[in-house]
């Protein structure tokens, strides 16, 4: 029997405050240790008050969350990788 696991939460388990789905299809890792999901929830990562959806990988084994999308400076959505 598998455990759920919820994505949407940051690295202490805490639920994320904002909406979250899945980033595309096959958004999981083939060895089943990472996954990738989109939320605009502000309290997965530090630092991540922006009120933007933003896309996040979540390690399945640590629990650890790290923001994929949010470039140093960045101060609206990202959609591409310039």
């Amino acid at each position: 029997m598998t455990t759920p696991i919820i994505l949407s939460s940051n690295a202490d388990g805490e639920a994320g405050n904002g909406n979250s789905g899945v980033a595309g299809s096959g958004s999981i890792s083939p060895d089943g240790a990472k996954a990738v999901f989109t939320s605009s929830a502000s309290n997965l990562v530090a630092g991540d008050a922006d009120g933007h959806s933003d896309i996040f990988l979540k390690d399945l084994v640590t629990g650890a969350v790290t923001i994929l999308s949010d470039a140093a400076g960045a101060e609206s959505a990202s959609f591409t990788p310039d």
